[in-house]
């Protein structure tokens, strides 16, 4: 092959490096190291080989151990149920069972197709570098289609020894990798376009086969592979010649996440090997045949009577080698399932989607590449967007450690367990019942309830409510669409995403984003406006999946928005106050509540994260529930971080700063933060319940003598300052309202 001196050519790559930070970095392009001549290999491409020996398939003889099936002997037909096609059957079924690949002769493809797909293959990687790397793109947040290098997932990584272009090639309207077709040579595309539609009618062939020789309906396969929307990723490999094959791979150890994989080499052979009886053999394969593999798609569709082979790629020393590889998979919305036995059911497999098999895929070679998009204003007032590790992504990858922008070094505060507290005196919970308004409730319990109130709420700044009338059929339903939407696919949770008031605060994301320096929380929360019902802003975050999502949501928020009223009216008694001052800021029309989901995985180090920094709540009251691990809430009391005694089945209520505002001091909001934790994930739901942000508040009159603290403010102007300065370092926002 002849190829243009190219200098200095590298393959640009995403990664996420160890502080969750998206990276770009140079991989040198393969190809040009072996046309440089390269004597030694680099360290980077040190493959030192597994315990597992290599073994030379020269002995026993292929053609018995390893036959290629004669695919014109399978062909559906009147003449064909003969001995014949019974003896190929068996063969075929006794091959893909003990190597989960065979060869095949006799196919059908014509030679001039076989041909013109090598010459469009050696053509494009004949051509420069810079023409070559005008095919890149990405596909399922993974630099993997393209012209480009297999799975680079960090600067240090072990490289393997490989240049590849992949394509989407079917469906045919399929939007990803299509841009990525090379335009040179031009006839590129329409010659692996037909050979793809060739080995499609092929490998449909052999998936009827293939359920006949394990004596099942023939069809019970390949009715999943629908040739309309089925799909055929193709990758073409390039392995040039390797100063070091000892030392080297060409694609590491793996299966394939297709159903079927078909496959085609020119140039040197030698290089598939796979793992069979714990040693690598050497697949015994001519250039001149065709190749196919049995996919984990197909194992699961199978039940485990075919596996998918454990295979890798070794280099070669004597030329360079190509192999044209096609992917055969199901659409990616496709349920599949494996097939039942007569009797006693013994599957060993489930019903999967697709698309979620093959985005776990993903995961599993790099889950690290999930990330919140945020916009931030720069030092320079330039508007940026920066991403932002998912923190349950990296709990999902077995974090030991945590990376360095999550550590928020603790205050000088001590943290003080509640377990030295008596949570029944010093924070003992509110009977809602006691406090209903009627001609039955104005006895001692009630106003020694509303005495037990107004002490919690100015103390804590937040009180745990029993009796509060949400059923708890309302309560479950709202655990099982929050777990239902985090145990979502990260391409699923980021189609919730949104702004307000010019910060992104709503739908799926991260908290207060300001810079691309500043130290993270860990957490991922999910923010929606629930109310006024006809608010624009943030109604289209709401997931849509769970599909009762929304509907669970706006029934707990209407339940808990009559709770809240009977609490604005029962704390404005507590402090003898007429019962309506705060309520009537809060009209049940206009009055705003959001909701925000928080995620808290499991964390490496509790002693060095928080789940959300020290702040104050910018609402009137907050109204909270939990599921999950506990003890993660903790308010600062009397100079000290104290872990609120919060039993997993109560809810709780916070004091806000418009309630602050609005009582003139009597209540404080709680000053408070988020610890995370090592031994479990905890979930919480947060409703803030807000006047409208057109209403003016101001602070209750004093008879006698003013001594008002606060001023006037309009809700709207508060939460503007309030967002624009969050996270402080003590509590700062509510000075925007004081005198």
């Amino acid at each position: 092959m002849e190829i243009k001196e190219d200098g200095n050519c590298f393959h640009e790559v995403k990664i996420t490096d160890q502080d969750g930070l998206l990276r770009t970095i140079k991989v040198p392009v393969v190809q040009q190291l072996a046309l440089n001549g390269l004597k030694h290999l680099p360290d980077r491409y040190i493959n030192v080989p597994p315990d597992h020996p290599v073994v030379s398939y020269s002995v026993p003889d292929p053609s018995q151990t390893f036959p290629a099936i004669d695919v014109a002997q399978l062909t559906i037909g009147p003449r064909s149920e003969c001995l014949g096609r019974a003896q190929e059957l068996v063969k075929l079924a006794r091959v893909a069972k003990e190597w989960g690949l065979f060869l095949i002769i006799n196919h059908g493809i014509e030679d001039s197709v076989l041909r013109g797909v090598e010459d469009v293959v050696r053509g494009f990687f004949g051509l420069s570098f810079e023409e070559k790397k005008l095919s890149v793109g990405t596909y399922m947040n993974v630099d993997n289609m393209g012209y480009g290098h297999n799975f680079v997932r960090s600067e240090n990584q072990r490289l393997t020894w490989i240049d590849r272009l992949a394509m989407k090639a079917a469906p045919r309207e399929a939007s990803e990798g299509l841009h990525v077709w090379p335009q040179n040579p031009a006839n590129f595309r329409q010659v692996m376009e037909e050979y793809v539609e060739g080995a499609r009618k092929v490998c449909n062939h052999l998936l009827e086969a293939l359920a006949e020789s394990l004596s099942l309906e023939k069809h019970v396969f390949l009715r999943n592979l629908d040739s309309k929307s089925s799909e055929i990723n193709v990758r073409v490999n390039y392995y040039p010649q390797c100063p070091r094959p000892d030392l080297s791979l060409g694609i590491t150890p793996h299966s394939d996440g297709s159903a079927l994989t078909f496959l085609m080499q020119f140039g040197a052979t030698g290089g598939l090997q796979v793992l069979k009886d714990a040693k690598w053999v050497t697949v015994p394969w001519p250039e001149n045949m065709l190749l196919v593999g049995v996919g984990d798609l197909l194992e699961i569709m199978s039940n485990g009577r075919l596996k998918s082979a454990w295979h890798r790629v070794a280099t070669k020393a004597d030329g360079e080698r190509l192999s044209v590889a096609l992917f055969f998979n199901p659409p990616s919305e496709a349920e599949i399932e494996p097939v039942k036995d007569e009797g006693p059911s013994n599957e060993s497999y489930k019903k999967v989607i697709v698309g979620d098999y093959e985005y776990k895929l993903m995961e599993i070679k790099e889950d690290g590449n999930c990330f919140h998009e945020v916009k931030i204003t720069d030092q320079d007032g330039l508007l940026r967007t920066v991403k932002v590790p998912v923190v349950q992504q990296l709990a999902l990858n077995g974090l030991k450690h945590l990376p360095d922008r999550f550590i928020n070094v603790p205050p000088d505060h001590p943290v003080v367990s509640s377990s030295v507290l008596d949570p029944s005196q010093t924070f003992p919970a509110i009977d809602v019942a006691q406090l209903r308004i009627g001609p039955e409730s104005e006895g001692p319990g009630r106003a020694q309830e509303l005495v037990k109130l107004a002490r919690v709420a100015k103390e804590w700044g937040l009180f745990l409510i029993i009796n509060h009338g949400i059923e708890d059929s309302v309560l479950c339903g709202v655990e099982d669409v929050v777990r239902g939407f985090f145990g979502l696919s990260f391409e699923e949770k980021k189609l919730s995403v949104g702004t307000y008031m010019d910060v992104d605060n709503m739908g799926y994301g991260q908290n207060f984003v300001r810079s691309e320096n500043q130290r993270l929380t860990w957490i991922d929360r999910l923010a929606m406006k629930a109310a006024p019902r006809e608010a624009s802003e943030g109604l289209h975050v709401w997931p849509q999946n769970p599909a009762n999502f929304r509907q669970v949501m706006e029934e707990y928020v209407e339940r808990a928005r009559k709770v809240c009223n009977l609490l604005l009216e029962a704390l404005a008694e507590s402090l003898s106050l007429e019962k309506h001052v705060f309520l009537r800021n809060l009209d049940s029309k206009s009055s705003e509540i959001n909701v925000r989901v928080n995620y808290y995985p499991q964390c490496p180090r509790p002693d060095l994260s928080l789940g959300i920094t020290p702040h104050s709540d910018g609402s009137a009251l907050t109204f909270l529930m939990q599921f999950g691990a506990t003890g993660g809430l903790q308010v600062l009391k009397d100079a000290k971080w104290v872990t609120v005694p919060w039993p997993e089945n109560m809810l709780l209520v916070g004091v806000g700063d418009l309630l602050e505002i609005m009582s003139n001091g009597r209540l404080k909001s709680a000053w408070h933060r988020v610890a995370t934790k090592a031994d479990g994930e905890r979930l919480s739901v947060t409703l803030f319940y807000n006047p409208p942000s057109v209403a003016e508040i101001e602070p209750v009159k004093d008879e006698g003598p003013s001594n008002e603290s606060y001023k006037k403010v309009i809700v709207g102007d508060y939460m503007r300052n309030y967002y624009k300065i969050s996270p402080t370092i003590d509590k700062q926002a509510i000075n925007f309202a004081k005198i």
